[in-house]
């Protein structure tokens, strides 16, 4: 993809898992959302953002050391190779790695009975998402706000198994002709049987009636 493709993938990430605070430093928005995803609570380029670190660190780590998390830096793969050299020689250490996945047609899936797709999440959609993530309480209600937070279209999905019982979940949101996929999961139990397949071949179908032409997921390099 070129350097607009990617950075409007970047906007479209963003505004679908949106925090629920930031602050804008020379380009990089430092977002905080009690801890849940690093991306949400790191900091993260625009756009024009500088490539001088100097100007950016210190009141990064001031930003973080305030909500109680550590001070992180998500660094674009094309972006200048030199900032992963230079927050070293800060103290910073590589943490993780988070590739974007783009899907560049949407597949047209059926949307059977045992698969449900809303405007809106329910507490049980809530419930049964972050419990399939293994997130406790806290993280549970910081998630709801993060969802309650979002201001573009978006589909919320889940797939049943036989007994009825919902154990896969999903979400998709909609900007400039594009769906971001978000918070894939399936109960321990069901994995491997074709239920998240089902929740995103939902999404996908919503995302073409949209009028989407293309989809994007961000996941864990690992």
């Amino acid at each position: 993809m070129d350097e607009a493709t990617n950075w409007a993938v970047e906007a479209l990430c963003t505004a679908a898992w949106p925090a629920l605070a930031e602050r804008s430093v020379a380009g990089w928005r430092l977002t905080y959302a009690a801890g849940v995803s690093r991306r949400s609570n790191s900091a993260n380029p625009t756009p024009g953002a500088t490539l001088d670190l100097d100007a950016v660190v210190d009141a990064c780590a001031q930003f973080y050391r305030e909500r109680s998390l550590p001070s992180r830096f998500r660094i674009l793969s094309f972006l200048s190779s030199g900032l992963d050299d230079r927050l070293a020689g800060r103290g910073y250490e590589w943490e993780s790695e988070t590739r974007t996945l783009c899907a560049p047609e949407l597949t047209k899936a059926e949307i059977g009975a045992e698969t449900d797709l809303t405007p809106l999440p329910d507490e049980e959609w809530i419930h049964g998402v972050t419990a399939a993530q293994g997130r406790n309480r806290a993280d549970r209600e910081t998630y709801a706000r993060i969802l309650a937070r979002l201001s573009i279209p978006v589909a919320f999905a889940a797939a049943r198994n036989a007994q009825g019982e919902t154990v896969s979940f999903a979400y998709a949101g909609l900007k400039e002709g594009r769906i971001c996929i978000e918070s894939v999961a399936t109960r321990a139990d069901h994995r491997g049987r074709g239920f998240a397949r089902k929740t995103v071949g939902a999404l996908m179908t919503w995302g073409r009636g949209q009028g989407a032409q293309a989809a994007v997921l961000q996941v864990q390099a690992e």
